[in-house]
């Protein structure tokens, strides 16, 4: 008991924390050139590292807070370097988690993927749609356990695939061992989405039954 309330507490103090970061580096009180120091100065790299040293150890709610108040502020600025140094935290909270040792209480790795989409999937920003690691993480999360996790796997592809579309773009993405991990092309966009649209359908279609039938073998064994 005296651990849990100690990881409570410690999760309430983390919050504050952010929620005082969110509204500085938005605040009125703080002309722009103030504001901007905040964010891309020298305490705005060190605010930076300890939001990311955050990211591995935090909750459902902090990871939610930590995405969608206040990193996308600091993504403003250096946001090809700050982008790849988040990328390198999401492949290390994989890597944990494929491996067994994660520290987190739930997966952090889709919900900050999710939670930083707009950043991730531009040729304006830090695309990951030529790395394999992106691709298999996708992969791993849409036949994962925690349905949660399945379907913000799916929202990546769905939103990759959508992206893909409209862009005139040509990908072969090959993992270590040199097998294909993704492949698209402008020429033969139409065929390819049509694949994907049926598999992302079956996918769903899986994803529902499988909810559907455990829902109904709790009810009927009352568990």
């Amino acid at each position: 008991m005296l651990e849990v309330s100690a990881i409570e507490d410690n999760a309430r103090d983390v919050s504050v924390t952010l929620d005082l970061i969110g509204n500085l580096v938005k605040s009125d009180a703080l002309n722009a050139c103030q504001s901007t120091n905040v964010i891309s100065g020298g305490l705005g790299d060190q605010l930076f590292q300890e939001l990311l040293n955050i990211l591995p150890y935090t909750t459902e709610s902090l990871c939610s807070k930590v995405t969608g108040l206040v990193l996308p502020s600091f993504l403003e600025f250096k946001r090809i370097e700050r982008c790849e140094a988040v990328w390198n935290v999401v492949k290390q909270i994989y890597q944990s988690q494929a491996a067994g040792c994660s520290t987190g209480t739930f997966n952090q790795t889709y919900a900050i993927l999710c939670g930083l989409a707009d950043f991730f999937s531009s040729p304006d920003n830090y695309s990951l749609f030529h790395k394999a690691e992106f691709w298999e993480i996708i992969q791993k999360g849409l036949v994962l356990s925690d349905p949660l996790a399945r379907k913000r796997a799916m929202y990546l592809l769905k939103r990759a695939l959508d992206l893909l579309d409209k862009q005139p773009c040509d990908l072969l993405v090959l993992s270590e061992k040199g097998s294909h991990i993704f492949y698209w092309s402008s020429d033969k966009k139409d065929s390819l989405m049509s694949i994907w649209q049926d598999y992302v359908l079956l996918m769903e279609t899986w994803m529902k039954s499988r909810h559907t039938s455990l829902t109904l073998f709790f009810q009927e064994y009352q568990v």
